[in-house]
């Protein structure tokens, strides 16, 4: 693969994960994809993120089918996530314009907050469940 670009990481700006000692490791990009020495791994996890997001919602769906119970807590943690999801967000832009720093840079470190990945992770769950849930009822409807 020709490599077009080449662009030079510090690890203290999320570099390649293994280097050592501040090193400054080289990545190389090719047309939009990023090709380097872990594209193995980025292939996993680009695997296991599809089949979550397609195999998690339906089972959401089966359980809450099967458990009316289900549908109250799959609601209820939604609500809780959103709430914290919401608020993690308002502080990440309240502290920017606080300290009047540069929206576009600064505003990354709320992807370094767990329980923002988290909650918003669910989110995106709780989304497809629901709209799986309506396109079901309508297909119902329709009969």
């Amino acid at each position: 693969m020709e490599r077009l670009v080449e662009l030079i990481i510090p690890r203290r700006y999320g570099g390649l994960q293994g280097s050592e000692k501040g090193e400054w490791p080289v990545i190389s990009i090719s047309g939009a994809e990023i090709v380097n020495d872990d594209s193995e791994v980025k292939c996993e996890m680009f695997i296991v993120i599809t089949l979550l997001i397609l195999l998690v919602p339906p089972c959401m769906l089966i359980m809450a089918w099967l458990f009316a119970s289900m549908r109250v807590i799959f609601h209820a943690l939604a609500v809780g996530c959103a709430y914290v999801f919401a608020i993690i967000s308002a502080l990440a832009v309240y502290e920017i314009i606080r300290d009047e720093t540069v929206f576009m840079t600064n505003i990354h470190a709320v992807f370094e907050n767990n329980y923002f990945l988290i909650t918003g992770g669910y989110l995106g769950y709780y989304g497809i469940y629901i709209l799986l849930k309506w396109m079901l009822l309508e297909l119902r409807n329709e009969d």
